[in-house]
């Protein structure tokens, strides 16, 4: 009988010991969220510049200064009340050694903050102010920025999605040495509906913007220049047939008033329409159709006599009109290797006023067919585009451009052993409008690939393409080869580039750019050539990017090139290193660049050198 009893009276504490326990563990299940958290980095910078201008004697600075980052994000009374995110990085000296890099620092400020943050109605702000500076090459100039926004969302399940939002931008660029200085500000508020209505996605916004910016240049364009606009767009979808099929209509409205001192001024409206279906009848066939309506209406000055001494220099120039867009296209899949497609697109527009000729039609059709197929281990991908454009002018004349195009790809082998590759372009537009112009690109490549050695991917390649230009402007003449190859391991990638690219031009004897007839014959046979247009350029480049160690990362880079010009001879040359080693929270890491940039004319040799290292030494901290 004590033995009955006994263990009776470890069956009862064991149960009260467990309810005992049960309200504890419900209110200490898990750690509490920290509030708020701070880390950072902290760093000591010594870097040294030296520029010298055309052979003149070196001015080298040495600067020991550091920079300070800090970051910290938590939460006042609970995290669903308000939350927050600040940053600061502030550096003071150069930290870089990239080429193209003149910061000489600055100060970065951040702060996001997100109320009611899991509620149907959170409010998130965000500002952000930068203000840096320059140095070197000739560029001295601080730019201060600072940026606000504010966004609201309604967010219930039941109800329309709404989303209104306040935005303000401000930027200041100084130059010391000059009067170039520039203000730029922008103010825009929007407002976003969006929601689901029987199967229909609908959503409609209306923004509205004020911008102005002044300053003192050159030109003597002393006046601000002010803007503001409005827009309002609204838009419905809806899916038919299992998805097959979808259908949107989309309206969009913007009205703008510029102002541009005692220069002029403009109210420009555009009013545009549109809608798109699109169906996916089987697995072979698709088809897409659309319709657009465009309406433009412009009042006011065309900012004239902006440039002294230029007269009556009509800079900007709008006209009013309305356009009716057709499109569709139609694609089809005999094949799993064969594709097909036929694509259309007409324009019905209102003539320009003030202009002998204008534009009243335009037609773009294009038949394209595509096959990618593996026929005895080759892998064969082409395609060929023709394509055939139409015009109307309000002198009734309709001038028509057919165009072919060709591209093609053919490989072979495994890259485990070698993987050969083959591709070739020729792609030509003859212009409508310019009887006798065109653009060509032509392009042959070869690549070579290869995992065949232990622990190392080889990659070489060759290219060869040729564009060309020929409209009233004159003729222009490009061409460029290359040859690279690259080698990379577990520790490192290597790769070396060279590059050799020539032009040449010709121009026509006299201006056709002021031709008041839309549709002109090219006197192609009057070309003159001319050396103006000439240039022959050389380039090499070699880099590398390596980690010898785990903790040690290294980047190497150098590139030259030489442009031989008709009057001038320019040579551009530059090296880069940076090595970076972490040792716990520590990091230790420095760099060199040197950047020769010399050209060569009849007035003598006229260059810019500059070389600059810096070591730096930080840690990363955690305050809590």
């Amino acid at each position: 009988m004590p033995q009955v009893t006994t263990i009776r009276v470890w069956l009862v504490s064991i149960t009260l010991a467990f309810f005992a326990a049960l309200p504890a563990y419900g209110q200490y299940s898990a750690p509490e969220a920290p509030r708020w958290r701070i880390t950072g980095f902290a760093g000591f910078d010594l870097s040294h510049t030296s520029q010298s201008i055309n052979e003149g004697p070196d001015n080298g600075q040495l600067f020991p200064l550091g920079d300070l980052r800090l970051n910290t994000d938590g939460f006042l009374l609970d995290p669903r009340f308000l939350h927050i995110d600040a940053g600061m990085d502030f550096q003071k000296g150069v930290n870089s050694a990239e080429r193209g890099d003149l910061d000489l620092g600055g100060l970065n400020l951040a702060l996001s903050t997100v109320f009611l943050p899991k509620s149907h109605v959170p409010l998130r702000t965000t500002y952000t102010r930068t203000s840096h500076g320059v140095s070197g090459l000739g560029l001295d100039q601080n730019d201060d920025d600072s940026r606000l926004d504010v966004e609201w969302s309604m967010l219930f399940p039941s109800l329309p999605h709404i989303t209104a939002g306040f935005q303000k931008y401000d930027t200041t660029v100084h130059v010391p040495t000059s009067f170039a200085d520039r203000s730029y500000s922008e103010l825009g508020l929007n407002l976003g509906v969006s929601d689901a209505w029987k199967q229909w996605q609908w959503a409609g916004n209306f923004a509205a913007g004020d911008t102005s910016s002044s300053g003192v240049s050159g030109l003597d364009l002393t006046a601000p220049f002010e803007g503001s606009s409005r827009t309002g767009s609204f838009g419905a979808s809806r899916n038919f047939w299992e998805n097959k099929a979808r259908l949107r209509l989309e309206n969009r409205e913007l009205w703008r008033h510029d102002t541009l001192g005692g220069a002029g001024t403009s109210d420009s409206s555009e009013f545009t329409d549109t809608a798109s279906f699109s169906v996916q009848l089987n697995p072979q066939w698709s088809v897409d159709s659309g319709y657009s309506f465009s309406q433009l209406n412009f009042q006011g000055s065309t900012f004239s006599n902006l440039i002294p001494g230029a007269g009556q220099t009509r800079l900007i120039a709008f006209n009013s009109g309305t356009s009716h867009t057709f499109t569709g296209r139609v694609n089809y899949r005999p094949t799993d290797w064969l594709r097909l497609s036929q694509e259309a697109r007409t324009t019905r527009s209102t003539p320009a006023e003030g202009l002998l000729e204008s534009e009243t039609s335009f037609t773009d059709t294009s038949s394209t067919v595509s096959a990618e197929h593996r026929w005895h281990g080759f892998d064969l991908t082409g395609s060929y585009t023709g394509r055939f454009q139409l015009a109307g002018t309000t002198l009734e004349r309709s001038p028509s451009s057919w165009s072919n195009s060709f591209t093609g790809r053919i490989g072979w082998g495994d890259v485990r052993y070698v993987r050969l590759s083959a591709v070739g372009q020729d792609s030509r537009l003859n212009l409508v409008e310019q009887i006798g112009g065109f653009t060509q690109e032509r392009r042959v490549g070869f690549e070579a690939e290869t995992h065949r050695f232990k622990f190392f991917r080889l990659r070489a390649s060759a290219d060869r393409s040729r564009m060309e230009l020929l409209n009233v402007s004159g003729n222009t003449r490009t061409g460029l080869t290359s040859f690279g190859f690259q080698a990379e391991h577990r520790l490192f990638s290597v790769s070396y580039t060279r590059t050799y690219a020539d032009g040449a031009g010709a121009l026509f004897p006299f201006a056709l750019l002021n031709n008041q007839f839309l549709v002109i014959q090219l006197p192609v046979g009057q070309l003159l050539a001319t050396p103006l247009l000439d240039r022959t350029t050389h380039a090499q480049s070699v880099s590398l990017i390596a980690r010898p160690r785990r903790r040690l990362d290294v980047v190497f880079v150098w590139r030259q090139e030489e442009t031989q010009l008709t009057a001038s001879d320019q040579t551009f040359s530059t090296i880069q290193a940076d090595a970076r080693y972490h040792l716990g929270r520590v990091t230790l890491e420095g760099g060199y660049s040197r950047n020769l940039n010399d050209v060569m004319n009849i007035t003598g040799l006229v260059g810019n050198r500059l070389a600059r290292w810096y070591v730096r030494v930080g840690r990363d901290f955690r305050i809590f």
